[in-house]
């Protein structure tokens, strides 16, 4: 599947095989990369500013479907979704690793990334899937209304849930005279539109 066009859902939190002929260049003089591996074994996480990220395991072997385990101190390579957009890109099931190494390097990736539990909460809602950024699945489109003014979409970056009311961040400056600005806090409502869809809408005080 092509790595621009796949829902989060599918990559976050799993291990991912990535064929870049660009990137195993790029790498094979920083590090041992057998002449046999021709592919890339990458955990896919989200960081809370930058987005999905794929972090840079290890060589992988697809013919043979072996994994060349490596220091994981010499090298730490991680790169943003986007910069493989027109990748094809492959699942591989969890259950592959065994080694203690990776395995805790993994670990290590979910306790400082994935830790929010707030943020975890808010990415459980699939009735927002269609709002999301598709790199940076934290990102929703949510509409602002004030009486007087044209209604403006926004991007907003969800923070946490209270009292059943969603949260979130401006990530882009209105264009209209709102009263909220970017970065500006703001409380968000779910509603259903003609289609059935949800939604997401600001109503200005």
């Amino acid at each position: 599947m092509l790595c621009g066009d796949v829902n989060f859902r599918k990559i976050h939190r799993h291990l991912i095989l990535i064929k870049d002929e660009r990137t195993i260049n790029d790498l094979k003089p920083r590090i041992n990369f057998p002449q046999n591996c021709d592919s890339l074994l990458m955990f896919c996480y989200i960081d809370n500013e930058v987005g999905l990220t794929f972090d840079f395991l290890c060589p992988y072997n697809s013919r043979e479907n072996v994994y060349y385990e490596r220091n994981m101190k010499e090298l730490r390579q991680i790169y943003r979704k986007g910069f493989f957009n027109n990748c094809e890109i492959e699942v591989i099931p969890d259950n592959i690793l065994k080694s203690e190494n990776l395995i805790n390097y993994i670990n290590s990736i979910i306790d400082n990334y994935e830790n929010d539990e707030n943020k975890i909460f808010t990415r459980k809602i699939q009735e927002l899937d269609h709002l999301r950024e598709n790199d940076y699945p934290d990102d929703i489109l949510v509409y602002l209304y004030k009486e007087g003014l044209n209604t403006e979409r926004v991007w907003v970056r969800l923070t946490k849930v209270e009292n059943g009311k969603l949260f979130g961040l401006l990530q882009n400056e209105p264009n209209g005279n709102f009263g909220i600005h970017l970065f500006n806090e703001i409380k968000i409502e779910i509603f259903k539109d003609e289609e059935g869809k949800a939604n997401t809408i600001y109503i200005c005080e």
